[in-house]
């Protein structure tokens, strides 16, 4: 911070400081003495110096031309929104801060993050004679099982894993997506995603592919980062915000498995919670714009 001159005229001093904060040239004003004196001009930006300087003498050369208190004036203005949005911003982080500490953490994404390591547990427990009919009660038989009134099987296929590495991979992205959902909006929204997300990707995969076993939780992961991608990129307003990488690497994933290259995936699953993910986080979007 380099000190430009001083002004002896309090009005004239705040006028040049609010001019030069107003062309983007940071800077402020400090009063020589606790008994008064002229107020020294200092900037902020080093690679200004120059162009703050020239102004300053331009500004003592005729110091009453009304451009410069009427740049000053937008700059304390718009001073004044910007204040009140970090404002607004401060308060949105304590009220989530209260509401992580208040409940206790983010229960509905542990508990569906624990739902999935038991029933995965209870799948590698015991012989065949005893895990294949409890495996074979949470697969989606989109026929008769659904018609006889089964209708539990149109979710339970997200519980099911196959091997660690299934597993693993789909935990991992639920808690770190799920959790995003859960804090920015609240438990009872995740849990009537996590839902809809299920039930549609596990229908798509099922009409896509029939008669095919299934499961995983990867349908409503790719459901979350539809939403989170679309609510990021067309309202940043929302608070939500998802790194270009990670969208880029799901998308790569989803390619692959459509390729053929890696075997043995539900792409219907995650064809479908991705379109069911970006059609509500942008639906979302836009009515968050224009409210």
């Amino acid at each position: 911070m380099r000190s430009i001159g001083e002004i002896q005229d309090t009005e004239q001093a705040t006028n040049f400081c609010g001019y030069l904060n107003g062309i983007d040239i940071h800077s402020e004003i400090e009063q020589e003495g606790p008994d008064g004196g002229p107020w020294t001009i200092w900037v902020h930006n080093e690679d200004k110096l120059d162009q703050a300087k020239s102004e300053f003498n331009l500004f003592r050369q005729n110091a009453e031309d009304p451009r410069y208190q009427k740049i000053a004036e937008e700059a304390s203005q718009q001073k004044r929104i910007q204040d009140k949005i970090e404002a607004k911003q401060r308060a949105k982080n304590e009220k989530l801060a209260k509401r992580i500490q208040g409940r206790g953490g983010f229960p509905v994404t542990y508990s569906l993050m624990g739902i999935c390591l038991v029933t995965f547990l209870l799948q590698a427990a015991g012989g065949t004679e005893t895990k294949r009919p409890f495996i074979e009660a949470l697969f989606l038989y989109h026929n008769e099982s659904i018609q006889s009134g089964q209708i539990w099987r149109l979710l339970t296929p997200i519980f099911l894993h196959f091997g660690l590495i299934h597993i693993a991979f789909n935990m991992l992205w639920l808690l770190d997506l799920g959790r995003i959902l859960e804090v920015r909006f609240s438990s009872r929204f995740l849990l009537f995603f996590v839902a809809i997300a299920g039930i549609g990707s596990n229908i798509c995969q099922a009409i896509m592919v029939p008669e095919i076993f299934f499961g995983g939780m990867s349908g409503v992961v790719y459901g979350l980062l539809g939403f989170i991608w679309m609510k990021a990129r067309f309202a940043p307003e929302s608070g939500l915000y998802l790194h270009p990488t990670t969208v880029t690497l799901m998308l790569v994933w989803l390619a692959l498995g459509f390729s053929g290259t890696i075997g043995g995936m539900a792409n219907g699953c995650h064809l479908g919670g991705l379109l069911i993910g970006t059609l509500w986080g942008y639906i979302s979007a836009m009515a968050l714009k224009r409210s």
